[in-house]
């Protein structure tokens, strides 16, 4: 439901987007003709036939004023000549000259809104405000006459009347008129005395209620929700005997409310009734919602040949019941491409049941894992779907599926550490030492001077670390997304360096290197390095066919060390 008021100060001409409505002199010209002024031999002579004459003038027309609304007309002189017409508030415009109020309209109309001949509208109101109705002529984006303007005044919802607004009385009971259906229907009884117009909404009292907790005015819920009956012999029965108004096919043990608006030509009157059905309320059914993640390989992305395994995570972490289903991927396809549902599936099969602490683990923040291997029938090069069907404690009920497929069973046989070897370091702040706490830079070289390809990546360490999580391998990363080695030869011959700036201090980073030979061997290496500032811990993490030496810190201390292979060294400084 969208809210349809707005203040005049942030709009300042409603276009036509207004609407409702003392009655004024018909008679009041603006800008009068000047009936004595002789006709020129002019191409443009000032004349009623001619649109584009200087002395075209306006009737402006205030007619059924009311604080919510007014109804208006507009006469032109001349039925050919366009013009722009609207209501703006006084305090926008009050005071300006002709030069100042055309200007202001050029920045909110163009031709588009220029219209011809007599015009009537309707216009929404706020209550107690000065407007001024205003027309002038306007062609190819310039006036083409004076600006006409008749200013008036809303009345305040609560001014006395020599008569009154016309009454509003609403009651009712359960039931239909004769009572019946007490649980699932409402009859409301609506009554008024010298309405001409009655407009009813009605819904849950706690929807409506809600709406005007938001700010929507009641106005705003008739005009976009309401019904409106003004037919003669309808307001005729309203203002004698009253009207019925049943509503069936309620839910039982529910508030319903009406909303009702009658109106004359002296203002208006707005009242409600609310009315609950018998019976007990139902209970709101709420479906859970949950999400799977699946991947080749064990949660280490080993074995992607002969594993799998699956993450699972109930979003609204109201899970009641759990079950699971693990298929070959064409075992479930075939009945889905015959029209059957997955909730057929589930139910046409016997699904393994969640235990208490599993369903405790996919309710939780980190949700539950479920691995599968060859003892399970998982072979290589084959699709497996897994489908999850979660429930909750008020019968609502989610089933949803993913689907893994295993890689090849033939590997690439593991490369021997002395065919490609690179060397990977960190050092805090640029190539000189400048800006430690926001800058890294990294050197990597081939140290065995075979490389004929590389790539070079930096990451966030804990990004890095969910990457690798999901079973992406560095490999993969990096033939994916890694930065490529600009200069081969530098890297095999001295190395290269790359600087990453503007950087989080006192986290820690992935710098990652791989490299290819001739024979297509790759290598991938990782070391972990952070910025200084926070608690300035440093982490300087080694793989077996690393071999660094030296690690320089912001104070520039000169640490040497002879690592031993797969050993992580942490140093700490202010």
């Amino acid at each position: 439901m969208k809210q349809k008021f707005y203040s005049w100060r942030l709009l300042l001409f409603s276009t036509f987007a207004l609407s409702f409505v003392i009655a004024c002199n018909d008679d009041d010209d603006i800008v009068p003709q000047n009936p004595d002024k002789p006709v020129q031999p002019d191409p443009k002579p000032d004349n009623p036939d001619n649109p584009e004459s200087k002395e075209l003038s306006f009737k402006l027309i205030i007619k059924d004023l009311n604080a919510i609304g007014v109804d208006f007309e507009v006469i032109p002189s001349n039925s050919e000549a366009p013009y722009l017409t609207d209501i703006a508030p006084q305090e926008m415009v009050g005071g300006m000259t002709d030069e100042e109020f055309v200007a202001l309209l050029k920045k909110h109309y163009s031709d588009v809104d220029a219209i011809k001949g007599d015009v009537s509208r309707h216009i929404n109101l706020e209550a107690d405000t000065e407007y001024v109705l205003f027309a002038v002529g306007f062609k190819d984006g310039e006036s083409t006459s004076k600006v006409a303007q008749k200013p008036f005044r809303s009345p305040t919802i609560d001014t006395p009347s020599s008569e009154e607004a016309p009454i509003l009385e609403i009651s009712g009971h359960p039931g239909l008129p004769d009572r019946s259906q007490p649980e699932t229907a409402v009859t409301f009884l609506v009554k008024s005395d010298t309405a001409t117009e009655l407009t009813l909404l009605y819904d849950k009292a706690a929807n409506i209620e809600e709406a005007l907790n938001m700010g929507y005015l009641e106005h705003d819920l008739f005009e976009t929700h309401g019904d409106k009956f003004n037919d003669p012999k309808q307001m005729k029965e309203l203002n004698t005997n009253g009207v019925t108004v049943p509503i069936q096919d309620l839910d039982p043990g529910t508030e319903y409310m009406l909303l009702g608006r009658t109106t004359n030509k002296h203002g208006f009157k707005i009242n409600r009734h609310v009315i609950k059905t018998l019976g007990e309320a139902p209970v709101e059914i709420t479906q859970p919602a949950a999400s799977i993640e699946g991947f080749a390989g064990n949660e280490a992305g080993e074995n992607r040949d002969t594993e799998i395994y699956f993450k699972i995570h109930c979003t609204t972490k109201d899970a009641t019941e759990a079950y699971a289903i693990i298929a070959v991927k064409e075992a479930v396809d075939t009945p889905l491409y015959e029209g059957y549902s997955l909730e057929q599936i589930v139910d046409a099969n016997e699904p393994t049941p969640f235990t208490t602490d599993q369903i405790t683990q996919i309710n939780s923040d980190a949700g539950c894992t479920f691995a599968y291997n060859q003892s399970f029938g998982i072979q290589p090069e084959s699709s497996y779907t897994f489908i999850l069907d979660v429930r909750n404690a008020t019968n609502g009920r989610m089933v949803i599926k993913a689907d893994v497929t295993t890689e090849v069973a033939s590997k690439e046989p593991t490369i021997p550490e002395e065919v490609l070897q690179i060397d990977l370091w960190c050092n805090a702040g640029d190539l000189f030492g400048n800006d430690p706490d926001t800058t890294i830079s990294v050197g990597y070289k081939c140290k065995s001077g075979d490389a004929v390809d590389g790539k070079i990546g930096f990451y966030p360490k804990t990004d890095w670390d969910a990457r690798l999580a999901t079973g992406e391998t560095a490999e993969e990363i990096m033939h994916k997304e890694g930065k490529p080695i600009s200069s081969i030869s530098d890297f095999n011959q001295w190395g290269c360096n790359e600087t990453y700036t503007q950087l989080t201090p006192g986290t820690v980073y992935t710098a990652v290197c791989m490299a290819l030979n001739e024979a297509k061997q790759s290598r991938c290496v990782m070391v972990e390095y952070a910025t200084m500032g926070g608690t300035r811990t440093i982490l300087y993490q080694t793989l077996k066919w690393v071999n660094p030496t030296m690690l320089t810190l912001a104070s520039n201390t000169v640490y040497t060390h002879n690592l031993r292979p797969s050993i992580a060294l942490r140093l700490s400084g202010k």
